[in-house]
């Protein structure tokens, strides 16, 4: 989300456009606490790649297979495949989300993993 455009924005501009971006990327599945959880966990001077999930196995894959990358959880419990943490405590009931970044060049676009249960198919469920 970095542009020019998007760089003079105000702060309040910008959160709407997130926010706006979140909603459709998750095809609106996140509730408000959720989307508000994310949006006051994350930089709006930065760029992401968000990526959305709805398998909790290939969620915890990916997020495995980051190694070498710094992960911050910022919603729900994502600590499933990680370093030393058994795969038993994700929790594929709740909404997940992990922001990755590479600590050696944090020029990098930070990437946002958001993991969404299969049972929230319709818009604004929990």
């Amino acid at each position: 989300m970095t542009n020019e455009t998007f760089c003079l924005l105000s702060e309040e501009e910008k959160h709407t456009k997130f926010k706006a971006a979140m909603k459709g990327k998750t095809k609106g599945c996140l509730n408000e606490e959720e989307l508000h959880s994310i949006l006051m966990s994350i930089s709006l001077n930065r760029q992401y790649a968000i990526s959305v999930y709805r398998d909790g196995e290939e969620f915890c894959r990916v997020l495995t297979a980051t190694n070498g990358l710094k992960r911050r959880i910022i919603l729900g419990h994502a600590a499933a495949g990680i370093g030393e943490i058994p795969g038993e405590q994700f929790d594929s009931s709740q909404a997940a989300a992990v922001i990755l970044h590479n600590t050696v060049d944090c020029s990098n676009a930070n990437c946002l993993y958001i993991f969404i249960p299969k049972e929230r198919s319709q818009k604004g469920t929990e």
